[in-house]
């Protein structure tokens, strides 16, 4: 239902525009409404969003699935995020001589009121309309704080797709990649902008062979869907990720140094070591799993063996890992992206102001905070488990500082 109520709403902006927008310019609040937009731009927005839900239900994939909830439901995803992304990669490279810089900064600006309009929708079908197939909803008693957190844990669109895939990853992934898509090939002799949008590209890569790691992580698997999470997605992560490379098309110095060459190989070796995080974590805890007695068998594979009950109230079995890269730290994956994100954000320039470096603070005090929600989160589940592995694993980010 809220793809309809998106579309209708851009159909209905259409027909009653010329009137409105009249009106409200002769009461001087004009720049508060998203009637100065041209229509060309909210369609573009539409179509991306269509053409995404396409290729996320066509392309052929296997089927991963996500980790089970609190009520015993299990999410289905598809693995074809990888193959959207070079189609998707291939397709505006043909068109990136008919979308100019000012149309990408128009397009900040419609994807606002685009999010706004489906957190709206969202919060009037749980809140006001109380349909009855909402998807193990949680009110907290306020409309504001249901507004802002979400009521629904896993919605499904109109013809059954997982909606948070598509929102949070195949949109707002996939549109920061075209931006930067956009940036690298109309930097011409801007040379840190070429590295900047070349390391961004390479990191949105990265995140689509490790999608579906990404959706057992807090994002998908814990928070609901409401403005903090959709409108996040829409709006504020293709729009806020792409301050640097607006930053380094405006401030980049045409000469190339062998700072720019050491900032791009430290930030695509940053790259590299986040994903080999990423994906040791989950082969060494498979690995443990189905190892009948690894800490015998294998010291160079160590771990704590956890115990959890699931939804059904049946006991079952988890391992911590602590060795390898975990040995010191809990969140070395956290600490690679950090670095990669100061890389790209400076691109080897002598930075003028703090502008660039405002998603190289952002992704910092998120992942700390993310650290912290994470504790809360395990803490509750493994109980005594984590406790133990907290204390054999101090740090969380930085050994022997945090």
């Amino acid at each position: 239902m809220w793809e309809k109520t998106v579309v209708i709403s851009t159909i209905i902006y259409s027909q009653t525009i010329p009137y409105i927008w009249d009106w409200i310019k002769e009461q001087k609040v004009h720049f508060l409404f998203p009637f100065d937009i041209d229509l060309k731009y909210y369609y573009f927005i539409l179509f991306f969003y269509f053409i995404q839900k396409l290729l996320y239900s066509f392309l052929i994939s296997k089927k991963v699935k996500g980790p089970e909830t609190e009520r015993g439901n299990v999410p289905v995803y598809k693995n074809n995020g990888l193959k959207a992304w070079f189609l998707t990669f291939v397709f505006f490279f043909f068109f990136k001589n008919h979308i100019s810089i000012y149309d990408l900064f128009v397009f900040c600006k419609a994807l606002n009121y685009v999010g706004i309009t489906l957190c709206i929708s969202l919060f009037l079908n749980s809140r006001i309309f109380k349909l009855k197939d909402l998807n193990e909803p949680k009110f907290t008693g306020s409309y504001l704080l249901d507004f802002y957190k979400g009521v629904e844990l896993h919605p499904k669109t109109d013809t059954n797709e997982e909606m948070k895939i598509l929102i949070n990853s195949r949109f707002g992934m996939m549109f920061w990649g075209v931006i930067a898509e956009l940036f690298f090939f109309k930097a011409e002799n801007r040379f840190s902008l070429k590295i900047c949008a070349l390391l961004q590209l390479i990191y949105i890569t990265k995140f689509f062979i490790w999608e579906m790691d990404y959706v057992k992580t807090i994002d998908i698997a814990y928070d609901r869907c409401g403005y903090y999470l959709f409108w996040g997605c829409i709006c504020y992560l293709p729009v806020f990720y792409s301050t640097p490379l607006i930053y380094h098309y405006y401030y980049s110095s045409e000469k190339e140094t062998l700072l720019h060459y050491i900032y791009f190989i430290l930030g695509f070796l940053c790259i590299c070591l986040n994903w080999i995080a990423d994906t040791l974590k989950r082969k060494l805890r498979n690995y443990l799993l189905n190892f009948e007695n690894p800490i015998y068998q294998n010291q160079k594979v160590k771990g704590i063996r956890v115990v959890y009950k699931d939804s059904k109230g049946e006991i079952k079995q988890n391992w911590l890992v602590t060795s390898h890269l975990f040995s010191s730290t809990r969140y070395p994956n956290y600490f690679f992206e950090i670095s990669a994100s100061w890389f790209w954000c400076c691109s080897g320039e002598n930075i003028k102001n703090i502008f660039p470096l405002l998603y190289f603070i952002y992704i910092t005090v998120l992942l700390v905070h993310r650290t912290y929600r994470d504790d809360i989160k395990c803490e509750k589940k493994y109980k005594d488990g984590w406790k133990e592995y907290k204390n054999r694993v101090k740090y969380k980010i930085i050994p022997y500082i945090f």
